[in-house]
């Protein structure tokens, strides 16, 4: 018997409790990460589904965080 692990990491509006799911893409295990609103949020944050190389993710976060940083400067 074999036995593998898998986190999800999720990102939650505490105030409303919505939240987007980033985890190792199950399309492509070998350096792939997804971004995805599950069925449970698509009514919410509609049809994401984000599945790129880590490499291009990682490019994607710095995007995000100085995007952020530019409309609403960090403390």
């Amino acid at each position: 018997m074999t036995y593998s692990l898998e986190i999800h990491r999720k990102v939650f509006d505490d105030k409303d409790g919505h939240f987007l799911t980033v985890l190792p893409s199950p399309d492509f295990p070998d350096g792939c990460v997804l971004l995805c609103a599950e069925p449970s949020e698509k009514e919410y944050f509609g049809d994401i589904r984000l599945d790129l190389p880590a490499a291009f993710m990682r490019k994607l976060g710095e995007a995000l965080i100085a995007a952020a940083n530019d409309v609403e400067p960090h403390q």
